[in-house]
This record gives structure tokens, sequence and C-alpha cells, in this order.
């Protein structure tokens, strides 16, 4: 009985500095208390972890990142990587407590999008020039080189001199995708073919073809 008595004198009084014997409304601001009519001020009705004192509120711009937001740069302004509703805006990562930056490919920092970095912007090495994985590479370590996914692909990338589309030796590119002597490999993906010194055309490991296989004519047979 006295407790309930306590409970309705509580409320007789938070009644008493209301108009009209309107209760204060829920607060919504970060503190989550109750707000008093002056709306800068809260009540005495709030959570026992929030202080008494002015409402924040959550307001983007205000340089306070909450649980909604996923950013807050202390302004309201596009173009920045925190965007006037406080969201990461594409290209940019914004960590607690620090300003916003853009993701650059070839800074051999992985960061979504991207899914390499290889410390540079050029492609044809494995990660492109956006930074994402080009056919037949894989890029396993941020900042370094990428390699050859698997020999036998049908893809001639990395250190691989050729790539038949199979592992079997003896037909001019080995099982770990070198060149085999008296071959060349033009196409990747393709069947290597032997090579003729003296049909003119220096194929695979030939330093030359004059066309004929006389010796002391400047290309040895």
């Amino acid at each position: 009985m006295a407790s309930r008595s306590l409970v309705v004198v509580l409320v007789a009084l938070a009644l008493a500095g209301c108009p009209s014997g309107i209760a204060p409304t829920p607060d919504g601001g970060r503190d989550g208390g109750i707000d008093a009519f002056d709306p800068n001020v809260d009540a005495f009705f709030m959570r026992s972890d929030a202080p008494l004192g002015p409402d924040a509120g959550e307001v983007c711009g205000d340089g306070r990142r909450t649980l909604t937001e996923a950013c807050d740069d202390a302004n309201t302004m596009p173009g920045d990587g925190c965007s006037p509703s406080c969201e990461v805006e594409p290209g940019y990562r914004c960590l607690p407590a620090m300003p916003c930056r853009p993701i650059t490919c070839g800074d051999r920092l992985v960061e979504a999008p991207e899914r390499c970095d290889d410390g540079n912007a050029s492609a044809g090495d494995g990660c492109s020039d956006e930074c994402g994985i080009e056919d037949g590479w894989v890029c396993e370590i941020a900042g370094v080189a990428c390699r050859a996914a698997r020999c036998g692909d049908g893809l001639a990338r990395g250190l691989e001199q050729c790539d038949d589309a199979n592992v079997m030796p003896g037909d001019g590119c080995d099982d770990r995708c070198r060149r085999e002597s008296g071959f060349a490999c033009p196409t990747e993906g393709a069947a290597c073919h032997a090579t003729t010194c003296g049909d003119g055309t220096p194929e695979g490991s030939e330093q030359c073809d004059d066309g004929n296989v006389r010796a002391y004519d400047g290309c040895d047979p």
C-alpha cells in the first residue's frame, strides 16, 4: 500500500508542472529520458544512465556518431565522404573519430568494394586499375603481386610461359606451365606446336631463323 501511494504522489508531481494535466512526452533524444515542455531540457524522468542536462538529440552533423548513423563528420556537406543524412558515400571509408577519406586503388590496402590492391593501378597484372581481380589470377595478400590461379586452366598468367589447358608433359607445355624445348606456344589455351629451324620464323626458344640451316651465316642450325 505504501509503495502504491508513493507512485501516486510521483505522478501527481509530474502532472503538476504540465498544462492541462498532459504528461511529458517520451524523449526523442539520445539519452532516452522524458522531455519537459522546454525541448532543450530533460524532465526528471530519465534513465539512470543519462544525467540531467541539455538534450543533445540525434542530429546529423553534430560530430557525434550514434547507433543510427554510419558516420558523422560534424557537417552536412555532401561530397566529403559523409552525406547530409550521415551515410557513408560511395568510394569513401569513415572511421570513428577520424575524417572520412577516399578509397584509393593502388595504396596497398584492400577496402570494400576493392577485391585486391597490389600497390599499383595498372591492369594486366592480376589486379585491375579498379582493384578487381582479373581472370586467371589469385590475389591473396594486399600489397603483394598476384599470381597465376592454376596451371592448366588455359590462361597463361604471371610466371607461366604457356598454358595449353592441360598439365600433361611432352606436348610443348609441361605440368608447371613452362614451355618445353623445341616447341612454340603462341596462343594460350591452344595446343603448342613443334618449331622447325630453317623455316624463316623464329619461335619458341629459337633466337633466330634465317630460312636455312647453314652454319656460320649468322644463325647456326
